[in-house]
């Protein structure tokens, strides 16, 4: 990959799926009408390619002025329809969909490391509680193994935030003792999942924090009595509950110097809503 300048600690950018974008030319144009370089790059579109196609467009971002921070895998039949939904179908944790999903997460880290990313991540799924001793095995068995092979490719793999508390989250990665695991920071889904206070979770993930989403979450109030439903819906960068200046704050406290990368994936404005975050992470960084 190739750039005019390294990146800037904290330089705002975009998660690739808020554009619904595959063309790589089309994609560098939608990113420079946004002055934007920094890109969470969705992985598996390039997966499902044909090896021709899938080469191509390797070459193509190779070649790009984009900054590419980071991959990401989401899986077929993940369902967010609700918490529970997700919470039966998400990640790597569903036993009928593992197999299929290991070889995506293999493949995704083999297209990874021909574009030269270090890390990449990922909705692992909801990790059981430890006293669920076969449950709790088996999913921390099935990312070693993920973890052992991204190991070998020079790569990191990242948990996504949200689906447990930041408390859970850390005892987690201890237990599993990878160097190469770590977290990409979500303040909304702390809060859509209702998982505990965004800025207090930067502190306790202070040292896994390797990425982070720009993303906003607008509380539901009252909470919703059914366990199933959401918490908290997606909103426009400062127009939410995820307190996001303090979590800006916070990540300066801990000396976060990655990026800042936008993800908008609801509303009806969506380039307008990536534009009003724009203005406010540069606002506010």
């Amino acid at each position: 990959m190739t750039s005019t300048a390294p990146l800037k600690p904290l330089e705002p950018g975009l998660c690739s799926w808020c554009l619904h974008l595959t063309d790589v030319h089309q994609l560098e144009a939608a990113m420079n009408s946004f002055g934007l370089r920094a890109l969470h790059l969705a992985l598996a579109p390039i997966a499902d390619l044909p090896a021709s196609e899938q080469t191509l467009v390797i070459s193509q971002l190779k070649a790009s002025p984009l900054l590419i921070t980071c991959g990401m895998i989401s899986y077929p039949g993940e369902d967010y329809t609700t918490r529970e939904t997700i919470h039966k179908t998400g990640g790597l944790v569903p036993d009928d969909t593992f197999d299929s999903r290991y070889r995506l997460t293999i493949t995704c880290g083999h297209i990874g490391h021909q574009l030269g990313l270090t890390q990449i991540s990922t909705h692992v799924g909801f990790i059981p509680d430890p006293t669920d001793t076969p449950a709790f095995e088996k999913i921390r068995d099935r990312l070693s193994k993920v973890a052992d092979e991204y190991a070998r490719l020079g790569i990191s793999l990242l948990f996504e935030t949200g689906q447990e508390t930041a408390d859970t989250l850390v005892a987690f990665l201890r237990t599993m003792n990878r160097p190469n695991l770590g977290v990409n920071f979500d303040p909304a889904n702390m809060l859509s999942y209702d998982k505990g206070d965004p800025v207090a979770a930067v502190h306790t993930l202070a040292p896994h924090i390797k990425h982070v989403h720009a993303k906003d979450s607008k509380r539901i109030v009252p909470a919703p009595t059914d366990h199933a439903s959401w918490r908290g819906h997606e909103a426009p960068l400062g127009q939410g509950d995820a307190q996001l200046p303090a979590v800006i704050n916070a990540l300066k406290q801990i000396h976060y110097s990655g990026p800042l990368i936008i993800e908008r994936e609801a509303g009806t404005q969506r380039h307008a809503d990536i534009q009003t975050g724009i203005n406010f992470l540069r606002a506010n960084t």
